[in-house]
C-alpha cells in the first residue's frame, strides 16, 4: 500500500536534531562555496606578488576566531597567516605596539595574514579592562591612521579592518555556552565582565569608528549575530580587496561577491545607526601613567 515513509530516528534524537543538522549542512553548504571562490583568489593572487591584510575586531563573542577558522577550513593553510595574541602584553611590547603587529604581517609564503583582534585591542578591550593609561590610549589614537597608511603605501598590499557587532542579548547567549564543561576554557576574565561593561565597550566603539574611520582605511562593520552569514562577508571583503581578481572569480565560477546589506555596512553608517538607536555608551575613565 502507499503512503507516507516512516523514518526511524536513531536512539537518543528527536525531530529537532535532525531539523538542526539539516540547518546546518545547508549552512556548510553556502560557506563552502564561498571557500570555493576564496581558493581560486588565492590561485590567482598568487600570481600577481600581492599580499592582503584583513583585521577582526569586536566584543568578546563576537565570533573572531570562529570566523578565521571557518573562512580558512580545508583551504591550504600554507597561505595563511593567522595571529592571536594572548594575555596581558609584556612591558617591551607595549613600548611597540604597533611593531608587536606589523612583525607577524608577511613572510615568503604567507600572502594572507589574518589577524583574531589587533593593535586596536589598545583602543577597546584596554581601555575598557583599565589595561592601558591615558598617555598609551591618546598616543595610539594620534598614530594609528599613519601606521595604517604606511601599510597601504606599498600598492601590493590590500588591507581592510572589519568590526563584527553582535547585540547584547547574542552575546549573552554565547557566554552562558561556554560555561559548559567542553567550552570553558573559551572563558578569559576579559569574559566574565564583557556585559557588565558593555556600555563602557560601546563607547570604546564609538571613538574608534569617529576617529579612525577614515577615506583611506575605513572600517567594515559585520553583524555577527548569525555566525556563518558573518563568514561569508568577511570571505567576500577579503575577495574585494582586489576587484580585477574578484571579477575574474565571481565570473568564473558565478558567485554574487556583492556585500549583503542586511549585515554589512561602513564605519560611517554604522554610526549613524548608532546615533537612531542611541547608543552613545559610558565614557571610561583611563589612570595617567606613573
Amino acid at each position: 500500500m502507499g503512503g507516507k515513509k516512516i523514518i526511524e530516528l536513531p536512539e537518543g534524537y528527536d525531530i529537532r536534531d535532525i531539523e538542526k543538522l539539516i540547518k546546518e549542512d545547508k549552512q556548510e553548504k553556502k560557506v563552502n562555496q564561498y571557500r570555493r571562490a576564496l581558493s581560486l583568489f588565492i590561485e590567482i593572487i598568487k600570481e600577481t606578488k600581492h599580499k592582503v591584510i584583513i583585521t577582526l575586531d569586536g566584543r568578546d563573542t563576537a565570533g573572531k576566531g570562529y570566523t578565521l577558522k571557518k573562512m580558512t577550513e580545508y583551504l591550504d593553510t600554507r597561505v595563511f597567516n593567522i595571529v592571536s595574541f594572548g594575555g596581558i602584553p609584556k612591558p617591551e611590547e607595549r613600548k611597540n605596539w604597533f611593531e608587536r603587529y606589523s612583525s607577524h604581517f608577511f613572510s615568503e609564503e604567507k600572502i594572507i595574514t589574518l589577524f583574531d583582534r589587533s593593535w586596536y585591542n589598545r583602543a577597546i578591550v584596554e581601555p575598557v579592562m583599565d589595561f592601558c593609561t591615558l598617555e598609551e590610549y591618546e598616543d595610539f589614537m594620534k598614530k594609528v591612521i599613519g601606521f595604517e597608511e604606511s601599510i597601504i603605501s606599498d600598492q601590493n598590499t590590500h588591507f581592510r579592518k572589519v568590526y563584527l557587532s553582535i547585540s547584547r542579548e547574542v552575546q549573552k547567549k554565547r557566554l552562558e555556552e561556554r560555561e559548559e564543561i567542553m567550552k570553558r576554557w573559551k572563558s578569559s576574565k576579559v569574559d566574565e565582565v564583557a556585559q557588565q561593561k558593555w556600555e563602557k565597550y560601546t563607547y570604546a566603539k564609538r571613538q574608534v569608528l569617529e576617529k579612525t574611520n577614515v577615506e583611506l582605511t575605513p572600517w567594515h562593520v559585520i553583524d555577527s549575530n548569525i555566525r556563518y552569514l558573518a563568514v561569508i562577508e568577511v570571505i567576500k571583503l577579503l575577495i574585494n580587496s582586489h576587484q580585477e581578481v574578484a571579477n575574474i572569480v565571481s565570473k568564473k565560477l558565478k558567485v554574487n561577491l556583492k556585500p549583503n546589506k542586511k549585515i554589512y555596512r561602513l564605519g560611517k553608517d554604522e554610526l549613524i545607526l548608532m546615533n537612531k538607536r542611541g547608543e552613545y555608551g559610558k565614557p571610561f575613565n583611563l589612570r595617567k601613567a606613573e
